[in-house]
């Protein structure tokens, strides 16, 4: 007969790695958030609505969002 392993979880410690995720995600989330509000101020600046939809063409085309930004900001 196979031997069972007892295991024993801990649900503290799982709540506090998912608490500890989900801080990770929502700190990149507001980096990126921020990031964002960077760019909106420099289109703002330059006077260029089309912006995002540059934006979308730059990563379809495989140039990088700080290209891209550095290039909004030459031209503000």
């Amino acid at each position: 007969m196979a031997k069972v392993k007892e295991v024993t979880i801990n649900p503290v410690e799982e709540v506090n790695v998912l608490v500890e995720k989900a801080q990770e995600a929502l700190s990149k989330f507001l980096e990126e958030i921020k990031e964002q509000e960077k760019i909106d101020e420099i289109v703002q600046k330059v006077g260029c609505p089309m912006a995002f939809k540059e934006h979308d063409a730059f990563a379809k085309s495989g140039i990088g969002f700080k290209e891209y930004k550095a290039s909004l900001e030459k031209l503000a």
